[in-house]
């Protein structure tokens, strides 16, 4: 193979690592070379060194989103999955008296359940209901 390869990954694998990056850029590379180095990667011979740019394309998806995923333990993988939970927050956009508010995440929502506990359920929606108008 005229692309660099990297042979055993230090794993006990001895398969060998192809970078996608410099099979792309390799174009001394027949159509027939480039047919038979497929070949090896579908049967497990070759390992292809896939960028996360690649894999997200290939799962129709965005690097953002991917990573993302990478970042959710399984709590928070079965969550969104059951649709209890987005993958990514957005922001929430909020306005008070017309202008924008500053929206600072510092409180958990531990520590908001304990600031409701705190100074009642009543006066928490008095006090939200008037930072509405």
């Amino acid at each position: 193979m005229a692309a660099e390869v990297v042979n055993n990954s230090g794993n006990g694998d001895n398969r060998a690592k192809l970078s996608v990056r410099s099979l792309i850029n390799n174009h001394s590379l027949t159509k027939a070379e480039r047919a038979f180095i497929a070949k090896r990667v579908k049967l497990g011979e070759v390992e292809l060194e896939l960028t996360d740019r690649l894999i997200a394309i290939a799962c129709g998806v965005s690097v953002t989103y991917m990573h993302a995923a990478e970042k959710c333990d399984d709590h928070n993988e079965f969550m969104v999955h059951a649709g209890m939970r987005p993958l990514i927050f957005r922001p929430i956009k909020t306005t008070v008296n017309g202008k924008p508010a500053l929206v600072i995440p510092a409180e958990t929502d531990d520590q908001l359940v304990e600031i409701a506990h705190r100074v009642g359920v009543e006066r928490m929606w008095d006090a939200i209901q008037r930072a509405m108008t």
